[in-house]
């Protein structure tokens, strides 16, 4: 329980409110507010914990650099969706809920695919929600404190995944109800 408590403690130092008195600390206003920016739409959330929860699965090698590719493609993308082009802006909403349905029948089969798949796979999910999360920076907001933020909380998310993934190993049904639940979300967010 003092984890958790230690956990939800630290965690509060990110929101700028309730760290700073001061509304003039634009330094952790864009540092919280991309740190928090992955926990506030469930597609997001999801998908992080997901890309943790397949890279412990696959394990090896994967257990680093799935996370890794992830967070690198994510940080090109964020600057490609800083530029605002809008025009791959609808095309990447599908990318993100395909992203999820994928990464859904990934877990609940536990595919294992070659290098020659699962890295493209990695690097195209994490560029979709890098660009997602690049369209989303607030004005007025340092992109470049808002992409530290959010590299921190999607590294924090993988590792929460690979954490849950890790305690539950051998529990084949939770990882198929894992990934039947991804399966569904991206499925929704395809229909809206």
């Amino acid at each position: 329980m003092s984890k958790v408590v230690w956990l939800v403690s630290g965690m509060m130092f990110f929101i700028p409110e309730m760290a700073w008195a001061h509304p003039s600390h634009t330094w952790v206003n864009a540092y919280g507010a991309g740190f928090w920016h992955p926990f506030s739409g469930l597609d997001h959330l999801l998908m992080m914990i997901a890309v943790g929860v397949w890279a412990a699965m696959l394990g090896g090698v994967y257990r680093l650099l799935i996370p890794l590719l992830f967070l690198l493609a994510a940080m090109v993308g964020f600057f490609v969706g800083v530029e605002n082009i809008s025009q791959v802006f609808v095309a990447v909403e599908v990318s993100i809920a395909l992203s999820l349905l994928f990464i859904g029948v990934l877990i609940f089969f536990r595919s294992q695919f070659s290098f020659l798949v699962s890295l493209p796979l990695m690097f195209i999910f994490g560029l979709s929600h890098g660009i997602a999360h690049g369209v989303e920076v607030p004005m007025g907001t340092t992109a470049p404190l808002f992409l530290v933020g959010f590299m921190t909380a999607t590294a924090l998310l993988h590792g929460i995944g690979m954490l849950l993934s890790n305690a539950n190993r051998d529990a084949r049904w939770l990882h198929q109800m894992w990934g039947i639940f991804l399966m569904v979300a991206g499925a929704w967010e395809m229909m809206l």
